[in-house]
């Protein structure tokens, strides 16, 4: 369970109520309402057994971690976070006529519609991404496998209450967009790099098409997924580490897991590294 923060005064973990009450900085890194939702974020509660779309594409065993141990983490670490929820706390008001953060679930899971435009049965999700996440998108949607099976996801949930989904566009909002590197950019669109690899043009939004993945197979996927984090969850035997591929080469338990203390496989094989 997420406890406190990783106070930047001192690097020190201190309780919310603590941060709160009794703060051991003169000035605070941000203000009280910004921490205190960031505190939310990570602690919305969940019926037992109930799980969302995003946490099952977690890893398994980092969703293990988090539910069994007491944690901290940097408010560094959730600000974009926050601003992504802000942000689409207000996207909702300006579309009255679609569906907008609308809250489904059915038997695997459950998630939160960002946009369905009934009028041309389009699922629209919005991500706010750095721009090295959205060029390596640009250079194949492979990359961002979790979105497109998120996104799908949500399409089977509309469809099951009755809101055709025939598209889903993904619209990536570049959260580190600079106008003047994207006007150096488009000067040299078109051209080839060093490596003698076509630039990447970044601009402040772009947008997707997401492939359509048959409702059937992803709803195996995630019960595939589901039934692991439960065997985690159970006390089952499983390994305790992540699959290869879900620590970005190991990216993630350096730099991205706020419970890799907790983590045997971290302490023993790659804390002397780190």
């Amino acid at each position: 369970m997420f406890i406190g923060f990783i106070c930047k005064h001192d690097n020190k973990p201190i309780l919310f109520k603590d941060c709160w009450d009794n703060p051991r900085c003169k000035r605070r890194c941000y203000s009280i309402a910004v921490l205190k939702r960031m505190a939310y974020s990570e602690r919305a509660k969940k019926e037992p057994g109930k799980f969302s779309t995003t946490q099952i594409l977690a890893p398994a065993y980092q969703n293990y971690l988090k539910m069994n141990n007491a944690w901290f983490d940097s408010p560094d670490n959730l600000i974009f976070m926050i601003f992504g929820s802000a942000a689409h706390y207000f996207l909702e008001k300006d579309a009255p006529n679609c569906l907008q953060e609308e809250y489904f679930e059915d038997e695997i899971c459950s998630g939160i519609v960002d946009c369905y435009d009934g009028s041309s049965k389009t699922l629209i999700d919005y991500k706010f991404l750095g721009k090295y996440k959205i060029k390596l998108m640009k250079i194949s949607l492979d990359n961002a496998d979790d979105y497109i099976r998120q996104v799908n996801r949500y399409a089977t949930l509309l469809r099951g209450k009755g809101f055709p989904v025939e598209k889903i566009e993904l619209h990536a909002f570049c959260r580190d967009f600079r106008n003047r590197e994207y006007e150096e950019e488009l000067k040299k669109e078109g051209k080839l790099d060093k490596k003698g690899n076509p630039y990447i043009v970044i601009a402040p939004c772009t947008q997707f098409d997401v492939p359509l993945i048959p409702d059937k197979e992803n709803n195996e996927y995630f019960l595939s997924r589901k039934k692991i984090l439960i065997d985690y969850l159970s006390g089952g035997s499983l390994e305790k580490k992540c699959p290869d591929k879900e620590t970005w080469g190991y990216k993630r338990c350096y730099n991205y897991c706020p419970v890799n203390s907790f983590c045997e496989f971290y302490n023993k094989k790659l804390k002397k590294g780190a």
